[in-house]
């Protein structure tokens, strides 16, 4: 497997640039139904529920969660 280019760059950096990736798939399916998450180990794993597996990537499956 290889590397993206920005994983080669300051661990900091690139912690970051991870950080803000999920944050995004964050923002995009936080608050969907389908939208599932783990404990492990300490990390919280994020997933998606529906058929297509598209966490992070808004579908066209995408419902708000009642109440929120």
């Amino acid at each position: 497997m290889t590397l993206d280019y920005w994983q080669y760059l300051p661990p900091d950096i690139v912690l970051e640039r991870k950080q803000e990736h999920q944050a995004r798939q964050l923002r995009a399916c936080g608050d969907c139904i389908h939208h599932r998450t783990i404990a492990l180990k300490g990390e919280v794993l994020h997933g998606c529920d529906c058929k297509k597996k598209t966490y992070g990537k808004r579908c066209e499956l995408f419902q708000i969660k009642k109440g929120t």
